[in-house]
Formats: structure tokens, C-alpha cells, sequence
């Protein structure tokens, strides 16, 4: 007599056995994600916890997409690694942690980025996409690239205290009907430049893998026709009922051909000492140097392009805030009286406002090193105009 062989060895009964007790999954549906397969892009703070989770709940292949290497400060929230992975491709390292939870699974690790050349290739082998990147150019890449194949997409954001995310199955929808188009402006609101709380992308990070499960199981009700926001503050979360935009640039009968992403730029650190020298390419000034700096009033002007809720909690005396697409202006305004000194959050973007003026030959603006940030380790003065903040 022969016999046929169980798709679920004894050791994979044992290891899913509390979730083999739920009615709506039992041994068929656990089969089921033994067979699935879901590409995690980006393995940052959503990905993180969603590979984990995707991992202990046996999908069977899961494809992990990233360029980046581990850095300290993705450490608060990036919890899938450790302090001894920095350094470390975070989609190899990653890899290598969700293997040693589930090794029966097949992972298969990218050390590069989404880009329109590979998207397609690559997003085409997967059941499910779950986005987990935070700058836009992605987003609405990997958001055009599933409508085009007919992958479902879970997506999610966070920032600051507040997250979204969102189920976009075939044919009912897509993140372009709510949003067509990316933000302007190098200074769109991203966990690099504003901040996130962590356990916040834990939060929005676990949905994420639970919708990416309740899809590839058929079974509950996903928010395939829902926008979720949840604020972590509050502790509220809202729902907003979306539909279908008959007018959307890539899931409608007007489909657009000419598509924007948004520019991103990979602001590489090169500091140099700061000097009144026309012969130094790149200037930054340091925050002991700015405070004795900015007291000249006549010589030295400090432009802030922060967002207005940040320059309320507090800004370096004299300072004045320009918005990000008013600053072209107002730098031609004043480069020819005063020496002027952009400052941001962490540094990075007034670093690169000023070398794309530097290399066209404007040679009086400087960079605040560090930003904002870099100025408090100092325990320099901030002028509060928001006292919650004093």
C-alpha cells in the first residue's frame, strides 16, 4: 500500500500548533502559506516587525528588499537587528535572523533598491508586496509596478506619532487614487526628518504582516476599501472609506504616460572644516561657531527651513523660517548682504541646499552641521514660541 506524503511535516504541526486551533485557518489554510510567497520592501521599522511575523506564521517564501546598511539610529526601532549587525546589509542580516526563527522557510535577500529597471522583474515572483520604505520615489513605484501585475499591495506609513496603512487589491484601487502625485520639495515629511516614535512602526508594522496573512488566506475583512490612520498619542484609530478613482493616472481607463516619482537624494557626508575661503567647496559652520557667528547681524543671516511646528518648539535666535519652495527666492534676495547659513533638523538637507549652490558658484552660504539637533547636544539657546516645549 502506498502513502501519500503530508504536506506539514510533524515538527511544522508542532511549531504552528496554536495557529492550526483557528477555525479559518486549520491545517488546509497553514498549507496554504507553506505554498505563499510575500516580498517585505524595505526592511527598515514596518518591515522589520512584518518579517518577523511572516516568518513565525510560515509563508513559505519571503523575498526581503533593501540597499541600505545598518546604522546606529535604526536601532530604536528596527528591532529585527542588534547592536553587533551595524555595519551589516540590513536585507542579509535580516534574512539571517528570520531563518534562525523559521528555518524551514525559503528567504531570498536583496542588497539593492526598487528601481524601474528591476521592479517588475523582481515583485512579479510574489503573491503579496508589502511596502515598507518611506520615501516616495519607492511608494509610488511599487505602487505602479502591483497595479501592473495584479499583486496586491499592503502599505503603510509612519511619521512623527501618526501611521497609515492601507490594502490595494487588483482592480479596486490604488495609492495613486488618493494621492496622484508625490509631494514636492527634497523637505517632504519622512522618519529622517521628522522623527518617529518606534514602537508607533511596530504597531504599523504587525498590521501590515496580519493583512498580508488575512490576503493570502481569503479570510476576514482586509482594508481593501479603507484608509486606517492610527495616532499613537491619542491611542485613536480612524477609518477612511476609499474607492476607486476614475480618473487615477495608473488604475483607470485615462491611464497617464507621463508618471512622476519623486527625486531622491542620497546625500553623501563630506564635512569639512569651516573657513572664509572661497577655495573651500563645501562649508559648515559648527554649532560653537554659529552662536558667536550669529551675533553679527549685519554680515550673517540664519535661514530655518524647518517646518513652522518645529520652528515654534525652537529656533536659533534670529533666525527666519522659509518654506523650502519659497527659499530659491529668498536666497537671491539676500546672498548679495548677507553670508547665509541654512539650517534644518539633522543637517543633511541644508548640507545639500548648499553644496547645489556652491556648484554653481554661490560661494557665501554655509550648512549648519548637524542641524537643530547637532545645536541642542551643545545646550545652546532655542527661542520657544510654543512654550509646551519650555
Amino acid at each position: 500500500m502506498s502513502f501519500i506524503e503530508p504536506i506539514l511535516t510533524d515538527e511544522e504541526v508542532e511549531r504552528y500548533s496554536r495557529q492550526l486551533l483557528l477555525r479559518e485557518i486549520g491545517v488546509k489554510g497553514q498549507e496554504k502559506l507553506k505554498k505563499s510567497s510575500v516580498l517585505v520592501i524595505g526592511a527598515g521599522g514596518l518591515g522589520s516587525p512584518a518579517l518577523l511575523y511572516l516568518a513565525g506564521a510560515g509563508v513559505g517564501s519571503i523575498g526581503i528588499i533593501d540597499g541600505d546598511n545598518i546604522d546606529l539610529s535604526n536601532l530604536h526601532r528596527q528591532i529585527i537587528y542588534n547592536t553587533e549587525d551595524i555595519g551589516s546589509s540590513k536585507s542579509e542580516a535580516a534574512a539571517e535572523r528570520i531563518k534562525k526563527i523559521n528555518p524551514g522557510i525559503d528567504v531570498k535577500p536583496y542588497h539593492n533598491y526598487i528601481t524601474m529597471e528591476n521592479a517588475s522583474l523582481i515583485i512579479q515572483d510574489f503573491d503579496v508586496v508589502i511596502n515598507g520604505t518611506d520615501n516616495f520615489s519607492t511608494r509610488y513605484l511599487v505602487n505602479d509596478t502591483c497595479v501592473k501585475l495584479g499583486i496586491p499591495l499592503v502599505d503603510a506609513s509612519a511619521v512623527m506619532y501618526e501611521g497609515q496603512v492601507a490594502v490595494y487589491m487588483p482592480n479596486n484601487g490604488c495609492y495613486r487614487c488618493l494621492y496622484p502625485n508625490p509631494p514636492e520639495g527634497k523637505n517632504a515629511p519622512s522618519c529622517s526628518n521628522s522623527g518617529v516614535f518606534g514602537a508607533l512602526v511596530g504597531i504599523m508594522g504587525s498590521i501590515q504582516a496580519m493583512e498580508a496573512l488575512k490576503v493570502l488566506l481569503n479570510i476576514g475583512h482586509i482594508y481593501d476599501s479603507r484608509l486606517i490612520y492610527f495616532n499613537s498619542l491619542t491611542g485613536n484609530f480612524q477609518t477612511l472609506l476609499r474607492k476607486p478613482n476614475p480618473n487615477c493616472p495608473i488604475c483607470s481607463n485615462n491611464i497617464s504616460k507621463d508618471l512622476k516619482y519623486a527625486e531622491e537624494c542620497d546625500i553623501v557626508e563630506n564635512k569639512q572644516p569651516f573657513e572664509l575661503d572661497n577655495e573651500v567647496k563645501h562649508y559648515e559652520v559648527k554649532p560653537l561657531e554659529l552662536n558667536v557667528l550669529k551675533k553679527d547681524k549685519s554680515s550673517y543671516k540664519v535661514i530655518d527651513i524647518r517646518d513652522r511646528d518645529m520652528f515654534n518648539r525652537g529656533h536659533i535666535e534670529g533666525a527666519i523660517l522659509v518654506d523650502e519652495t519659497n527659499l530659491p527666492q529668498k536666497i537671491e534676495e539676500l546672498k548679495s548682504q548677507y553670508n547665509l547659513i541654512i539650517v534644518c533638523q539633522f543637517g543633511k538637507i541644508s548640507k545639500h541646499i548648499q553644496k547645489e549652490y556652491n556648484d554653481i558658484g554661490i560661494k557665501n552660504i554655509w550648512s549648519l552641521d548637524g542641524g537643530i539637533i547637532n545645536w541642542e547636544r551643545y545646550n545652546l539657546p532655542l527661542v520657544k514660541l510654543d512654550k509646551t516645549y519650555s
